[in-house]
């Protein structure tokens, strides 16, 4: 690393942080950051992502305002996609016509056509290929009721999300105030899918269970399963439906509200506004009550990514970050998730992707179960041979790697297993690259392994470390950096964030003990208290980060957590 550079990242611990034990490197945090705001982003409330995705080369993010349809385009560039803003009904071009209060989760079929609730107006309408909006279903007069129909003689109650399988090019409705789960063929000819109409849990075939005010709704990528949430002061559910069977079971989630991860019914929710799926199988909630977002596995694990209960506005890493009132959620295909983050009047972006500097030091990250799955993006600039090197630890039996790109989440460019270390050196044109890695076959397996992108000029006169094992069987963050010339140099990692007012202790090496099993650095050259500065010569260096005993109370050091930011300049 020169002198000019920078090495950053955040690490948000979920468990308490040992002064007295070694933590093995890994990011599991996500960090949030505000796509879009300000007047322009009024009450924001339904999200989607097209076809392309966000950041795709015709992709766009879509949401619905009080009246309106909104579109950023993969530029970060906001403009009004329908609506004048008038709270009204009027049919035509998209840019005159107008909608009621409030624009909800939309679907796109194969052919561009948009769909959009409107809630209170108890409708859906079209926005066409051809820039024209229509009446789908339901009632230009905004009438309420149960009607099985075609087009604008079907009634529906406060029909909300939607979700679309493109297989039967089926659109399924969330029918709140009539109970049930509403099906539209692309003609508008409207049929009731799932429930009874009348109110509750009840489960099995989808003609005898019953729904609480179904509000959300979301497909698997595999169209395997549809879930439903449901918004009602006695149902805090999140339910599947088995596409293939028909039968509804609770996947996770409670009648009490509460804020709690957990496995199944033993979690909870606290009023779900809406539910989106990524490409994994992996739901994501819009936990409104709680202003959080959190995370539910397809066996109903239920995790919290960002946000911690707290209404307020702050961008940051995990459950530092602050919402208030999140309305929807909605996934892309490059592991992002959008927030329509209402009462702040802002979307908001959580993003799972790590960075990855070509020719910087590696990068280090665990694999705790079969469930995970890590993405990194890295940016060519110059076309020529880069070496993609991934190193497993010594308790990391095995990984799966894919390379996608340029600038094409869907082109693959090589898969790869391996036992020990992936190594491929590839001819990489400019452009935008992403990695995915994720566990092959054993669930209880879990380990470390590190990760870096660099070309041969890199490597010159500078040998990667022999050994790249930085699995250690403890718990302490460890960073590597590689000095190119010798000069005055500062490590520091204060805290962001922390439950007490401790510091952050760094510790410096240059060398890895041989005698060491499991190769841990052993040849101490500095360290200090949140920043540690001195002159270092060429080479391949440690950084070791640790909680320092709490000064105040010292019997309190095994409850401190915090967020910290590490940067070598």
């Amino acid at each position: 690393m020169h002198g000019s550079g920078c090495y950053e990242t955040f690490y948000n611990s979920a468990q308490p942080i040992h002064p007295s034990r070694f933590y093995a490197l890994h990011f599991d945090s996500v960090m949030v950051s505000t796509v879009a705001g300000g007047s322009e982003v009024n009450n924001p409330v339904g999200l989607f992502v097209d076809h392309e995705g966000y950041a795709g080369d015709l992709g766009a993010l879509y949401l619905g305002t009080r009246s309106q349809v909104k579109k950023i385009d993969r530029f970060g560039v906001l403009t009004t996609f329908a609506g004048t803003g008038e709270d009204d009904y009027l049919n035509g071009p998209r840019l005159s016509a107008r909608f009621t209060r409030h624009t909800n989760p939309f679907v796109v079929d194969e052919l561009g056509n948009i769909y959009v609730t409107e809630n209170i107006s108890n409708r859906i309408r079209k926005i066409g290929n051809d820039d024209n909006v229509y009446l789908f279903a339901g009632s230009a007069n905004g009438d309420e009721g149960y009607v099985n129909a075609q087009g604008g003689n079907a009634r529906f109650k406060g029909c909300s999300s939607l979700a679309y399988d493109p297989t039967t090019q089926t659109i399924y409705v969330a029918d709140g105030g009539n109970n049930r789960i509403r099906a539209i063929d692309l003609n508008g000819n409207v049929s009731t899918y799932a429930g009874t109409g009348t109110a509750g849990e009840g489960n099995g075939h989808v003609t005898i269970a019953t729904f609480t005010n179904p509000i959300g709704l979301a497909i698997d990528l595999q169209r395997r399963f549809l879930y439903v949430s449901e918004f009602a002061a006695n149902s805090h559910y999140i339910r599947r439906i088995d596409l293939s069977t028909d039968m509804v079971t609770i996947l996770c989630g409670s009648f009490i509200p509460g804020f709690q991860d957990g496995i199944g019914i033993n979690a909870r929710f606290n009023t779900i506004s809406d539910i989106d799926v990524d490409e994994q199988g992996f739901i994501y909630v819009a936990d409104a009550g709680n202003h959080a977002i959190r995370k539910v596995s397809p066996s109903g694990r239920v995790t919290t990514i960002a946000g911690n209960g707290t209404a307020n506005y702050k961008d940051g890493s995990g459950t530092y970050a602050l919402f208030n009132d999140i309305a929807d959620v909605a996934c892309d295909h490059k592991g992002n998730i959008f927030v329509s983050d209402r009462l702040n009047n802002s979307v908001r972006r959580i993003s799972w992707a790590i960075p990855v500097t070509v020719n910087a030091p590696a990068l280090g990250k665990r694999l705790n179960n079969l469930e995970d799955v890590h993405y990194y993006t890295f940016t060519i600039t110059e076309a020529m041979n880069y070496t993609l090197e991934i190193t497993r630890g010594i308790l990391l039996s095995d990984f799966n790697v894919e390379l996608f790109g340029p600038d094409d989440d869907y082109n693959l460019i090589f898969s790869d297993f391996q036992a020990t270390t992936v190594n491929h050196t590839v001819n990489f044109a400019p452009g935008e690259y992403r990695i995915r890695v994720s566990k092959n076959n054993c669930s209880a397996d879990f380990g470390a392994y590190k990760l870096r992108i660099y070309d041969s000029r890199n490597l010159f006169g500078i040998s990667p470390p022999a050994n790249g094992n930085i699995a250690f069987d403890s718990d302490n963050d460890w960073y590597e950096f590689n000095v190119s010339s010798a000069g005055t140099y500062v490590v520091e990692a204060p805290y962001v964030s922390s439950s007490l007012n401790g510091n952050v202790h760094i510790y410096i090496y240059n060398q890895v003990g041989s005698s060491t099993a499991q190769q841990i650095p052993d040849n101490l050259i500095n360290e200090g208290v949140n920043s540690v500065s001195g002159n270092l010569a060429a080479g391949h260096y440690w950084i070791r980060v640790r909680a320092e005993e709490h000064d105040v109370f010292p019997n309190d050091w095994k409850f401190l957590t915090g967020t910290y930011t590490i940067r070598v300049w």
